[in-house]
């Protein structure tokens, strides 16, 4: 999430669907993932570095993701 707001802002982040997905709760975590994929979509052909850099950010918040539900899977166990 820190790289998103780095990356593209807070008032951007702010109204992302990403964090809209994440307020909604863990039911809706896998939803608030894919959407990182296409965040500033509209840049990628002027930016092209920005595919491989929402992909880094896709892989890093579900390896944290994961680590959180294993976690919590453990905990309940």
């Amino acid at each position: 999430m820190i790289s998103l707001i780095f990356n593209r802002g807070i008032n951007a982040f702010r109204n992302s669907d990403f964090i809209k997905f994440i307020k909604k709760g863990p039911k809706f975590y896998e939803k608030a993932s894919d959407s990182i994929k296409t965040m500033s979509s509209h840049n990628f052909k002027k930016y092209p570095g920005l595919v491989s850099r929402r992909k880094s950010e896709f892989n890093l918040f579900n390896i944290g993701l994961n680590v959180v539900k294993t976690w919590i899977k453990n905990k309940l166990s």
